[in-house]
């Protein structure tokens, strides 16, 4: 992602994925990160989960590491046809 063209909000969530990304997507049940859009349309990192792996305690942990940051939980559909990272 190009962040000169970007908000600060937005840069500062792309700063943050960055920094945590490898240890997010090293959970038990994520499936893909990223920063985008959530629902009502504010900024937020979207974790894609497998809800069949995913526990409370993961999801607790990843609040705690991300204490303040806005995080959006979409479910994954393992027949979408992107893969996950």
């Amino acid at each position: 992602m190009d962040v000169s063209m970007v908000n600060p909000d937005q840069k500062k969530l792309v700063d943050i994925h960055e920094r945590h990304k490898e240890w997010l997507r090293a959970q038990p049940g994520v499936v893909r990160t990223s920063v985008g859009l959530g629902q009502g349309g504010n900024l937020a990192i979207k974790i894609t989960f497998d809800k069949t792996l995913m526990t409370d305690k993961v999801r607790q942990a990843i609040s705690k590491r991300l204490s303040g940051v806005p995080i959006e939980y979409v479910e994954w559909d393992p027949n979408e046809s992107i893969r996950p990272q």
